[in-house]
């Protein structure tokens, strides 16, 4: 858990369920994605550890960092 001033947050990987959340912030950072177009991509990852996304929310389940990351091995 990483601590931001007051406020904790956790970092843990997208699960399919962030589709919604991961699209509408797509969409913010002018790269226009439908929550199943979003679904698809997570679930076309490779499973072998080489490619992962990242959210990070605060205790409530709210995101509090506009972004996510893909590591490309």
């Amino acid at each position: 858990m990483a601590q931001a001033g007051s406020k904790h947050l956790t970092v843990r990987e997208a699960a399919l369920a962030d589709a919604l959340s991961i699209a509408a912030l797509a969409g913010q950072l002018t790269y226009p994605s439908t929550p199943e177009e979003v679904e698809r991509r997570l679930r076309a990852l490779p499973q072998d550890g080489s490619h992962v996304v990242f959210v990070a929310e605060d205790g409530a389940g709210r995101w509090q960092m506009n972004a996510f990351f893909s590591v490309f091995g």
